[in-house]
């Protein structure tokens, strides 16, 4: 199990506040022999932008576009996720592939569909 917090504390130099973001994860993983089987689950929850870039709003005004509107940041989503790595000497490979199972997002954002995480490491 692991976590991890970001607090965004005061303002930036254009007079807003990144929204602060917590996430959890919980996991099980099965070895046999030099493969393994994982599952895990994620939950992040990222809070909402306070305070307006004076820049962003006056382009908004000739060219308004979802991502410059600080009210469609953040929201929480909940991932499973399954995967399947093998090891052979230094060289190890993984897989890992999930959907959300819940997604509450703030504003106009585009959702999540399903993720996809694949590495190869080599260790010496």
């Amino acid at each position: 199990m692991g976590s991890a917090c970001t607090w965004h504390l005061g303002e930036t130099s254009y007079h807003y506040t990144r929204g602060d973001n917590f996430k959890i994860t919980g996991f099980l993983q099965r070895a046999f022999g030099p493969a393994a089987t994982s599952f895990r689950l994620v939950f992040n929850d990222t809070q909402r932008i306070h305070g307006h870039d004076a820049g962003i709003d006056k382009l908004m005004t000739w060219a308004p576009s979802p991502d410059g509107d600080p009210s469609n940041y953040g929201g929480q989503r909940l991932d499973a996720l399954v995967g399947a790595g093998y090891e052979k000497g230094p060289f190890s490979f993984g897989i890992e592939g999930g959907v959300p199972v819940y997604q509450n997002l703030n504003g106009l954002q585009m959702s999540t569909s399903w993720l996809l995480n694949a590495g190869f490491q080599a260790m010496f």
